[in-house]
């Protein structure tokens, strides 16, 4: 967003240049059809609403001069033109809507956009409130994203016996329910096969980051995929958004990696975490079940680590044993390097009672505490635990 003191300096930049006794000369460019075309692109629409952005730009300062402006503001731009006449800036107008025009015709996936391009003369202090009405609110960048992809999975703090935060996370149907997952097969196989959750990813950071902007928000937290920070190009197109998005709100927030194939060098998840601390005070890693190299992972720098219980539910006590001596061995681990253990995708009450005399820290379960389109913040701690939550 344009400072208040940019704004003031480019109002006596160009009150010193202009005509007819200190007017100034605009175009305010509206994208029209925008709508249409995010609804169209789905998960793809952070990515194709940067190139839109960007492209636009680029036409708009190719017909513009070096002392003239532009401004993104809203669902548009504000030129400014330093030294035009009316006739001039009428010229323009007209040039930049054409080429705006030609571009979003020349994509097929842009071409439900259209420009409105309009001149308009004002005063300096005029144009500070022009910006000051158009320019997208400080937290603007992350609530430009109005696709409701990912669902906010309640997090059971055993420290305060009570649901204390949310996940923001996909959710698909997988045996006994819905779970807080990506890839149907993970949890059965640990391995991926040519996927690509890129734009999945923007998509819930962008959700779970406007929701974390309201005041008194719950804590929140984020899901982005191993894959997306495995594969170099993925992992570069998150951090540039996350740097171009950053803001104070993510200091209270947490990310998580998901996904983890086993195997995953102790280096790769060090230079994941470290990046991700970037921006993330804290950092969690969910591997497979079936993971074993768990004992160094306390090089990573991660806050906290964990795994989602295989689907079904438990069925005889024999198998219940075994999962709670598995759960309780990966608990030991974890808390002896400093990291907090969680376990997600219980099913049974009765299975997290006899789980929290493990030392466990954080705990989803998709049939004890549902989850939700939005967050709805904290009277969290009058939340049940575990077996009354699911009585409730």
């Amino acid at each position: 967003m344009i400072q208040a003191q940019e704004i003031e300096r480019l109002a006596s930049r160009v009150r010193a240049a202009t005509r007819d006794g200190g007017l100034i000369e605009t175009a305010q460019v509206k994208l029209v059809g925008l709508d249409e075309v995010r609804a169209a692109a789905g998960t793809r629409w952070p990515r194709m609403r940067e190139h839109v952005r960007d492209g636009s730009l680029k036409i708009i300062a190719q017909r513009i001069g070096p002392e003239d402006a532009v401004i993104p503001c809203g669902d548009g731009f504000l030129v400014v033109f330093a030294d035009a006449s009316a006739d001039e800036t009428k010229a323009r107008c007209a040039d930049i809507r054409d080429a705006l025009v030609a571009f979003y015709l020349g994509e097929e996936k842009l071409a439900a956009l259209k420009a409105d391009v309009q001149r308009e003369t004002v005063t300096a202090s005029h144009l500070a409130g022009l910006v000051a009405e158009k320019a997208p609110a400080k937290t603007a960048v992350r609530q430009r994203n109005d696709l409701k992809i990912g669902r906010f999975w309640p997090v059971w703090s055993a420290r305060r016996m009570a649901v204390a935060a949310y996940i923001c996370g996909p959710a698909i149907e997988a045996r006994g329910g819905w779970r807080l997952a990506y890839n149907p097969g993970y949890l059965e196989t640990g391995a991926h096969r040519h996927t690509d959750y890129l734009d999945l990813d923007l998509c819930l950071l962008e959700q779970a980051c406007a929701s974390a902007e309201h005041e008194g928000a719950a804590a929140i937290g984020v899901t982005v995929h191993a894959t997306t920070m495995q594969n170099r190009r993925s992992r570069m197109i998150y951090l540039e958004h996350l740097a171009a998005n950053a803001s104070p709100v993510q200091q209270r927030m947490f990310i998580t990696v998901a996904e983890i194939e086993p195997g995953t060098p102790l280096m790769s998840l060090t230079d994941w975490t470290r990046a991700l601390k970037r921006y993330f005070p804290r950092v969690g890693l969910e591997l497979h079940h079936d993971d074993r190299a768990i004992g160094a992972l306390a090089a990573t720098g991660a806050w906290a680590a964990g795994y989602h219980l295989p689907t079904g539910r438990i069925s005889s006590s024999a198998q219940a044993r075994k999962t709670l001596n598995h759960l309780d061995a990966w608990c030991n681990t974890l808390t002896r390097q400093g990291i907090m253990p969680f376990i997600g995708g219980f099913q049974d009450a009765g299975l997290l009672d006899l789980a929290s005399f493990s030392d466990l820290a954080f705990v989803t379960g998709e049939a004890l505490w549902p989850s939700q389109t939005a967050p709805t913040g904290l009277q969290l701690a009058t939340l049940a635990r575990s077996s009354e939550g699911a009585r409730a």
